[in-house]
């Protein structure tokens, strides 16, 4: 999903958003071409184990 489909889906900020997929730990960042896309799976499971999501 796009950052803007994930922003709308988890309600989360696009600006927080940006600062989670910076992280090093994270692995639902997809690359197509420039864009970047959220594994929406992956990025639940991320959430759901625990990991602040509030950097």
């Amino acid at each position: 999903m796009t950052m803007d489909e994930a922003t709308v889906f988890f309600d989360i900020g696009r600006a927080r958003l940006q600062r989670i997929i910076q992280l090093p730990e994270v692995d639902f960042v997809v690359m197509s071409g420039k864009k970047k896309l959220i594994a929406r799976e992956r990025f639940r499971d991320y959430i759901l184990a625990g990991h602040n999501i509030n950097p």
